[in-house]
């Protein structure tokens, strides 16, 4: 199947005066009155009312760990321009490494059709713009300020459904709190920009969940008595979930590519992944199990992975040939899928480099100096924020080259390893580990059986199920029991202790990567 590098048609929507960059918007979009909110050439003002009464509810709900977090809105207000939200739901947001207090920079959710429980009946549907929910993030993890936008840019303008971004000042209270990113909630709406029907069902993955698990996933839509029936939508539990599950596990390893593209749209995925190894996209899928959902377009019955959480770009290497996530490490132990992973990530290296990101950042940064020096909750100092500007523009302008070379001496993926190790540091002192492995009955791919574990652990030591993720024959089924003891920082005892009689029982030893394991004292 030839190798093929999706760009749809964008038009020019506003160019930062005084600056070199353009942003590039789908020409679909181009009459939609919410893209004022989303206009990059405009750093917007938004006002958030947090009353005493809801103050303490949402700040006890602030701080969240690596674990699933549900939070409530409550009752508050929302001012956009001279609108006033009356009675909107107000919650923060946030995960183990951006979640803050409201003393600090906490970012925030917005809710302007807020279904408030205090309230007999249903919400009235009230929109700004066409939009009824907003997020604000903090940018606490980027200290350039400008990640989300340049990664967000690059993956529209190659066509990965991902939200549109802008900046924006956000007050609370009639307080400045910061500098924040105004970044589109991903809900209906934004499914019905990106795909050919919003009928379909999403989830979010846990930290560490990765496709072919099933309870980690959440469901991001929910039945509500008052919008009334939803005929043809996809049911809101988790059925299509394991139906994609069952989807994949009838995949043959040596079949993998072109069947993949049957149920997911895996040119999309493609793109996404060669994009997000160039970006340096260590902390999403695939390079690890996190920061991303997907969705069922019932249209064509085909999946779509949409990267989220992309504020740590431009940092560190990825590796393009060590991949963790399920539908990479499957693609790379197919000669054909490899092949057009090497294509697509040339192609979106010239891409990459045509879009001149390194002025991007520049300009970026001359837009927002002011606000930044005002910024009364960063967490950086103004030379500090210089630093990681110039640091993002010179990773832009050396990755590139490292990887056309990586490409040109036709580098082969790294021998797979029997196991791989990560782990995440809770803020609130839980310790939260993930483990991926896969078992063979002799040298070749195709016998070869993912497996994943993960949980808490007490001291050093964690005893977690092992579950077989899909492609396998048991497809998510428990297959046994794995035991982690950490001997120090870097090293760590791994047992395993399978139920299946066709699986040998593995006792080792293995070395932690110091920049993964992070709980270290």
């Amino acid at each position: 199947m030839a190798d093929r590098l999706r760009i749809r048609p964008y038009i020019l929507a506003g160019l930062f005066l005084g600056g070199a960059f353009v942003t590039f918007v789908n020409a679909a979009d181009s009459a939609d009155p919410s893209d004022e909110m989303f206009n990059p050439a405009v750093i917007g003002e938004v006002r958030l009312e947090i009353p005493p009464s809801s103050w303490a509810a949402i700040d006890d709900e602030a701080l969240s760990g690596c674990a699933p977090m549900h939070r409530s809105y409550h009752r508050g207000g929302v001012t956009i321009g001279a609108t006033n939200f009356p009675g909107a739901g107000i919650r923060a947001k946030g995960g183990c490494g951006s979640s803050r207090t409201l003393d600090e920079k906490a970012a925030f959710k917005a809710n302007l059709s807020w279904d408030d429980p205090a309230v007999e009946g249903c919400a009235e549907s009230r929109k700004y713009k066409g939009l009824k929910k907003f997020t604000f993030n903090n940018q606490v993890e980027d200290a350039s300020y400008t990640h989300e936008r340049i990664g967000y840019d690059f993956f529209r303008k190659l066509g990965v459904p991902v939200p549109r971004a802008a900046p924006a000042r956000v007050y609370v209270n009639d307080e400045l709190w910061g500098l924040y990113l105004n970044l589109e909630t991903i809900d209906r709406r934004f499914l019905a920009r990106h795909f050919d029907s919003r009928k379909g069902m999403l989830y979010e993955g846990d930290y560490g969940c990765d496709i072919g698990e099933e309870a980690c996933f959440e469901e991001k839509f929910d039945t509500d008595a008052c919008d009334g029936p939803r005929e043809g939508y996809d049911p809101t539990d988790k059925t299509p979930l394991r139906e994609l599950h069952a989807r994949l596990a009838q995949i043959p390893n040596d079949e993998f590519y072109p069947a993949i593209e049957r149920v997911f749209d895996f040119d999309n995925y493609l793109t996404m992944w060669a994009a997000s190894t160039l970006m340096g996209y260590w902390d999403g899928y695939p390079s690890d199990p996190n920061n991303y959902r997907i969705y069922h377009d019932p249209t064509d019955d085909r999946w779509n992975l949409i990267p989220t959480g992309i504020d740590q770009l431009f940092e560190k290497n990825v590796d393009p040939f060590k991949p963790v996530g399920l539908l990479s490490v499957r693609c790379l132990a197919d000669d054909d899928c490899e092949a057009a992973f090497r294509n697509r990530l040339a192609a979106v290296i010239d891409q990459f480099e045509a879009g001149n990101y390194a002025a991007m950042a520049r300009s970026i940064a001359k837009q927002i100096q002011t606000d930044v020096e005002a910024d009364p909750r960063k967490e950086i100092t103004v030379d500090e924020w210089r630093a990681a500007v110039d640091s993002t523009v010179e990773y832009i302008r050396r990755r590139p080259g490292e990887l056309r070379e990586l490409l040109a001496r036709g580098e082969q993926k790294a021998a797979p390893r029997d196991f791989h190790f990560h782990a995440l540091t809770d803020p609130q002192d839980n310790r939260f580990i993930y483990v991926t492995w896969y078992a063979q009955a002799d040298d070749s791919a195709e016998s070869r059986r993912w497996f994943t574990a993960k949980g808490y652990f007490e001291g050093l030591s964690a005893t977690m199920d092992a579950v077989e993720l899909a492609g396998s024959s048991s497809g998510g089924a428990k297959i046994g029991t794995v035991i982690v003891d950490f001997v120090d920082c870097a090293t760590a005892n791994f047992i395993f202790k399978p139920q299946d009689p066709a699986l040998t029982a593995d006792s080792r030893t293995a070395r932690i990567d110091s920049e993964i394991w992070k709980y270290c004292d």
